[in-house]
């Protein structure tokens, strides 16, 4: 269970990192459309053109590559793939669920 979860959440955490320089040399080469790809998502998401544009140029001027991998790939530093915490998790959890038949048995009569 464990080693199954761990090559999942592996090979997301290595799209991930493939995903980010791609974005990084996009960026570098044309701001202007990634600005606007930016400013879509947010259309796209209720908010008016106008203020979808001043959202971006915000975030932007804020943090210019956390804006494009957070919104345009869905990848922020809270929420990255970590192999090794989810192989451990499934682990701890299938040796719980395997442990309660067990403690049934022993306690019933």
């Amino acid at each position: 269970m464990a080693a199954s979860e761990y090559v999942s959440v592996h090979s997301q955490a290595d799209t991930e990192e493939t995903e980010l320089p791609i974005e990084r040399t996009k960026l570098n080469l044309d701001s202007k459309s990634e600005r606007q790809a930016l400013t879509a998502i947010y259309v796209a998401r209720g908010f008016e053109p106008l203020l979808a544009n001043q959202v971006a140029q915000q975030l932007i001027a804020y943090d210019e590559f956390g804006a494009y991998a957070r919104d345009e790939l869905g990848i922020s530093e809270k929420f990255r793939a970590r192999p090794l915490q989810a192989s451990l998790s499934a682990a701890c959890s299938f040796a719980i669920g395997a442990m309660m038949p067990l403690v049934v048995t022993v306690i019933s009569p």
